[in-house]
């Protein structure tokens, strides 16, 4: 079956690519039978997987972007993502922080506002800084506690 958010992506493209017909219902309904090859009353009666591709289609008739694919992570990744990093919680295998990571962490530093140097800076003091004193970012713990810190930082700001 077709998920609300399909049905509330699938009205909105729509509405912009039939939005100045006389009926824009009809329009949209008899645009997905042809595309579908079989007949359709409403857009509840879609598949999840239909819907993906009805969406895809409009997307790209509109010039928008298409997100790739989410994959879930295993559940020895989901695991290490919600725990390495914190008290308590010893890891058999450190896992190395990837490019994602780090961008995550970049973005996180710009919201708060934090220039590349003070954040270097604060990284390496060893009072306040989550890596202990170590200026880089080497593992998924150091991106973890790092991206805690900054959201601490953030809800502080407001």
């Amino acid at each position: 079956m077709i998920s609300a958010a399909q049905v509330r992506a699938l009205q909105t493209l729509c509405g912009r690519v039939f939005g100045g017909e006389a009926d824009p219902r009809a329009a949209r309904l008899a645009w997905v039978t042809a595309q579908l090859g079989r007949e359709v009353a409403s857009f509840k009666e879609l598949r999840f997987d239909e819907a993906g591709q009805l969406i895809q289609s409009l997307k790209t008739s509109l010039g928008q972007p298409l997100m790739p694919p989410r994959r879930r992570p295993s559940r020895e990744l989901a695991m290490a993502l919600g725990t390495a990093g914190r008290r308590g919680f010893a890891s058999a295998i450190e896992m190395m922080a990837g490019s994602d990571d780090l961008a995550a962490i970049h973005e996180l530093r710009q919201r708060v506002g934090m220039s590349e140097e003070s954040f270097a800076n604060w990284l390496g003091s060893s009072r306040s800084s989550p890596t202990r004193g170590r200026r880089e970012l080497r593992t998924l713990a150091d991106i973890n506690r790092c991206r805690w810190a900054l959201k601490s930082m953030l809800r502080r700001v407001g």
